[in-house]
């Protein structure tokens, strides 16, 4: 069994990409080195990927990895672009599924790191159960200010209705799943600028729902896993222009799958977090 690892980068963030995320990989600890594969997409507008690659193989020769550990790929968006990575994650995605349905993929931010040990706990979490589709750590966010709090996420939290309403807790760097378990459903919906974490959940919970006994394919490890940095430098999801169209296409998409009490909680979750008023 492999896990690959996909990372997303854009707006020419190399000394994140390298100085953060790729290097917290670089560093999980109590797991062989050989069945990490990273998988960087490079999301710039125009073509960096040359760039990334030297500045990969600088930090890959200051740790001193060989070819086998921790081996790393990178490759260019082919899909859409700028979407909030969705573009970019499905070029792995489906890159991956290809030749290793099976294998596992976890997802990082370029501008996000894992905990030492984050890699080993979700392969022992596998290890003990082969049935699970998706493995969830929570989260830790970082402020720009210093400030910190930790997401509580629970396994009875994992429901399509508590994604519509809010995000409970899921987010692209501490989402782990079985490769074809996304595959399944399409992958990430490309039309989303931005809410593609909480599209994805609901569609890919929906799916389970469908089948009995569904939540034995999930599991949650309520330890931190993930440092989300909550930073002021460029971000798609810190455009308010483009998460109100986020969210009408949002709300487009599901409002009819969902009660109007759950309708009413996730506009006014929507108003207090990015002052959203909907279309009438």
């Amino acid at each position: 069994m492999n896990i690959f690892v996909i990372i997303a980068t854009a707006f020419q963030r190399n000394h994140l990409l390298v100085e953060r995320s790729l290097l917290s990989v670089y560093q999980q600890v109590n797991i062989d080195r050989n069945i990490i594969k990273i998988m960087i997409v490079d999301d710039n507008i125009d073509d960096y990927t040359e760039v990334i690659k030297a500045d990969v193989q600088k930090l890959r020769s200051k740790l001193m990895l060989n070819p086998f550990e921790f081996e790393t790929s990178i490759i260019r968006n082919q899909r859409v672009k700028g979407n909030s990575g969705s573009g970019a994650w499905n070029t792995a995605i489906f890159k991956i599924y290809e030749t290793q349905p099976n294998d596992y993929i976890a997802i990082l931010d370029d501008d996000d790191a894992y905990l030492d040990d984050y890699l080993y706990t979700s392969q022992s979490i596998i290890n003990a159960n082969s049935e699970l589709l998706g493995i969830f750590q929570q989260i830790k966010w970082i402020n720009h200010d210093g400030s910190d709090f930790i997401v509580n996420l629970t396994k009875d939290l994992l429901t399509s209705q508590a994604f519509f309403i809010g995000n409970p807790g899921v987010q692209g760097s501490n989402m782990f799943f079985k490769c074809s378990s996304i595959v399944e459903i399409n992958g990430f919906n490309e039309n989303f600028p931005n809410t593609t974490d909480r599209e994805l959940m609901i569609r890919f919970l929906k799916h389970l729902e469908r089948q009995n006994g569904w939540q034995k394919f999930l599991h949650v490890e309520e330890k931190i896993g993930v440092l989300h940095y909550n930073h002021l430098s460029r971000r798609v999801s810190s455009d308010l222009r483009l998460k109100k169209i986020g969210l009408d296409l949002f709300y487009q998409t599901f409002r009819h799958d969902f009660s109007d009490i759950d309708y009413e909680k996730s506009i006014l979750r929507a108003q207090k977090l990015f002052d959203y008023q909907p279309e009438i």
